[in-house]
């Protein structure tokens, strides 16, 4: 009797441990669109590269066509953005570049700390922006332009 609860018990507690690791794929998956390490980006997205896209291409790729303004929350890449790509919003809404901050927050929708602006059709690495290497936690697309005091990704 003590060995039949035994296993019963054994297999209950593995199909909850394969039902939160199955979960847990989906939770990520739905969040940014995470692509292979080719350092690819898609017309309209803004991609942000775990490595330097003129280096080794190790790392992985994340790619956005809105706003994310928590990078850590949706399971992003969390201050390990290495480079950038902006391929261009191409909605017409006039939001074009992209300002990348080292502080988000998903529940109060605010951004705070500004570390780059990446305008439209540029790409580009952190050693060439020491400053914001490795320091994005969120991004918004921004219209008129990159604002004033932001370093700009040329």
């Amino acid at each position: 009797m003590l060995g039949t609860l035994a296993r019963k018990t054994a297999a209950v507690l593995g199909a909850l441990t394969l039902g939160c690791v199955l979960a847990a794929g989906l939770a990520t998956s739905a969040s940014a669109a995470q692509t292979s390490p080719d350092h690819s980006c898609d017309a309209g997205d803004f991609c942000v590269f775990t490595d330097y896209i003129w280096g080794d291409a190790g790392g992985q790729t994340w790619a956005w066509q809105g706003d994310d303004l928590d990078w850590c929350y949706h399971g992003g890449p969390c201050n390990n953005d290495h480079s950038w790509e902006n391929a261009g919003n191409l909605d017409g809404s006039g939001y074009y570049d992209v300002v990348i901050y080292n502080q988000g927050n998903h529940s109060s929708g605010s951004v705070h700390n500004p570390t780059l602006c990446v305008p439209l059709n540029h790409t580009g690495a952190g050693y060439e922006v020491p400053s914001a290497d490795g320091q994005g936690s969120a991004h918004r697309w921004v219209r008129g332009g990159c604002p004033g005091g932001v370093p700009v990704l040329s």
